[in-house]
């Protein structure tokens, strides 16, 4: 066998493990979760994703902080600008 095929097999190796390190891994949420996520932030904020993850057996700091601003947190606003925002914007 030659260096090359031997570099190919090597980089074919290298190129489906990075796959699968960028492939992601879909986390689900019960509503009971959601219910507990919600408390848990009312009780420490969100500068403490240590132990409001800690009250979860299955969940990461990252899963539980993702979930709050991306799905549950009413303070952002979610979806296009409004008229008034637009007039705010140029005016600036």
């Amino acid at each position: 066998m030659n260096s090359n095929s031997s570099n190919n097999n090597n980089n074919g190796e290298a190129h489906k493990q990075q796959q699968q390190q960028k492939e992601r891994h879909i986390v689900s949420w019960s509503q009971e979760e959601d219910d507990i996520l919600r408390q848990q932030i009312g009780i420490h904020g969100t500068d403490n994703w240590a132990i409001v993850a800690s009250k979860f057996k299955d969940k990461t700091t990252r899963q539980c902080r993702r979930r709050w601003f991306t799905y549950l947190n009413s303070d952002f606003k979610k979806g296009g600008w409004s008229q008034e925002e637009d007039m705010l914007l140029c005016e600036v």
